[in-house]
C-alpha cells in the first residue's frame, strides 16, 4: 500500500512541476500503520501434554527440583511472563474469599489472578521445603548456594531460562522453546 501511495505522490509532483496541476493532493495522505511490527520468527510453543510432561519429568527429591516444579507451573497455569513471576515475593501468593491467589508485578503494572490447584500444591511443597513460607517480604523465588540450600538472592531470568532449557533437556523437549511459550499454549492444560 506504501508503495502505491509513494508512486502516486510521485506523479503529482512530477504534474505540479510540469504545471498541469496547482497542488499535489496526494501529498497530505498518510497511509496505513500496522498496530504491532510483524516479527520474522515463531516461537517454538509447547503443547499441553508437554508441559504435563516437562512438570512430571522434574526430580522432586531435592530443594531446587520442587523451586523449579512450582516456578514452571506458576507460568504455565498462571499464563505469567518470566519477569512478573521472577519479581514475586512471598507475600504474592495469598488466599482471599476462599481462592488462592498471585499478584504479579509486570511491565504494566501490577494484577492479581487466581492460582491453579495443581500449581498451588506444587508452591506449598516448594514452601515447605524451602521453610519461606513466614518471610513475607523476601523474594519467592530464591537462587541454590553451593550447600545447596536457598539463599536470599532472587532469581534472575537468566537463571530462569537457564533452568528451563536444562529441564526441557531432561525431559526430552525441544530446546526452542522459550521461557514465555509455556504460557501460549498452557490454557487448554490448565483445566483441572
Amino acid at each position: 500500500m506504501q508503495q502505491h501511495l509513494g508512486a502516486i505522490r510521485g506523479l503529482f509532483d512530477h504534474l505540479v512541476t510540469g504545471k498541469v496541476v496547482p497542488v499535489n493532493p496526494a501529498s497530505p495522505v498518510r497511509g496505513p500503520r500496522d498496530a504491532a511490527p510483524k516479527t520474522k520468527t515463531k516461537a517454538a510453543v509447547l503443547q499441553p501434554q508437554e508441559i504435563r510432561l516437562l512438570l512430571d519429568s522434574v526430580d522432586v527429591s531435592d530443594c531446587s527440583g520442587l523451586r523449579d516444579r512450582a516456578l514452571s507451573a506458576t507460568m504455565a497455569f498462571g499464563f505469567a511472563r518470566v519477569s512478573a513471576v521472577v519479581a514475586m515475593d512471598v507475600e504474592d501468593c495469598f488466599a482471599r474469599d476462599g481462592q488462592d491467589w498471585l499478584r504479579l508485578h509486570d511491565r504494566n503494572g501490577t494484577y492479581e489472578i487466581p492460582l491453579h490447584p495443581k500449581a498451588r500444591a506444587y508452591l506449598d511443597a516448594y514452601l515447605a521445603a524451602a521453610g519461606i513460607g513466614g518471610e513475607p517480604d523476601l523474594p519467592l523465588w530464591r537462587t541454590m548456594t553451593k550447600e545447596r540450600t536457598f539463599s536470599g538472592e532472587r532469581m534472575s531470568r537468566v537463571d530462569v531460562f537457564r533452568m528451563v532449557k536444562r529441564r526441557l533437556r531432561d525431559a526430552d523437549l525441544p530446546e526452542a522453546a522459550n521461557c514465555d511459550s509455556r504460557r501460549t499454549a498452557a490454557r487448554s492444560a490448565a483445566r483441572p
